[in-house]
Order: structure tokens, then sequence, then C-alpha cells
């Protein structure tokens, strides 16, 4: 009876391990997200205020390093299609070489209602990166 039993529990195992049986997941929808980028706000999709604080934090790799600091030369942030990048505010980790860094912008004047497009582009090892991300300004307060 334990051997039947045991052997019921292997079957059932295989049979998960090879996806028979499981539902599967969906492929994700839009781009994959690079590696590199860490997180975004606000989070994709998301409903926020008039005047959302953007945020870009990403895992620092040598293509976006200068002698072991964090080179933002090699980075550009856009709202609407539009470079924020000098009215961005950008910090990077204490260690060496540095492991991360975080770009930060709010907007001066408050968005038009609706979808909005954020986008990070970057240098990567292999070849020039780029994350976009949507997400909706509602009349909602900012916190």
């Amino acid at each position: 009876m334990v051997a039947k039993m045991m052997s019921l529990v292997v079957l059932v195992l295989l049979a998960r391990a090879s996806g028979c049986g499981a539902a599967q997941s969906p492929p994700p929808s839009g781009p994959a997200r690079p590696a590199e980028v860490a997180t975004v706000l606000p989070a994709p999709g998301s409903r926020v205020c008039r005047q959302p604080e953007i945020r870009v934090e990403l895992r620092l790799t040598d293509a976006l390093r200068r002698g072991g600091a964090f080179a933002p030369d090699r980075v550009a942030l856009a709202l609407d299609g539009r470079d924020v990048t000098r009215e961005t505010r950008i910090a990077g980790t204490m260690d060496f070489p540095q492991g991360r860094a975080v770009l930060t912008y709010v907007p001066a004047a408050p968005l038009a209602l609706g979808p909005h497009r954020a986008a990070i582009a970057f240098a990567g090892a292999a070849r020039p990166e780029r994350f976009e991300w949507t997400f909706v300004v509602d009349d909602v307060p900012c916190r």
C-alpha cells in the first residue's frame, strides 16, 4: 500500500514538473523589462494623481558605470516623448563599484488626465536598451 502511494506521488510530481495537467502561464504582455530595470513607478497600468513621482531603479552594469561609478550620461528618461533627464534627480548607492541608481522625476505642472507613457533608455552590455510603460493620470489626490 505504501509503495503504491509513493509511486502515485512520484507520478504526480513528474507530471507537474513536465507541465502535464497544469495550466500554463500566459505569455507576458508587452515588451520584457530589461534585467537592469529593477523597478518603475508609477507601476505599469496604475492610476495616479496629476503630479506623480516617476521613478526608475536601475541595477548597474559595467555599461552603466564609468570608473566604478554610475555614469548619468548613459541614461535618458522621457515622459510622453519629451526628454526629462535634465530635470531628473539621480541618486546612487554608496558601494564600489556602484550597484544601483535611482532616477526620480516629478512634473513641475500637473499632467493632463488620461494615459501617459514613460520610457527609460540606457547603455546595455551588448546594445542600447529601452523600456516603456504606461500609467493613467486620474483625478485622485497625491500623497
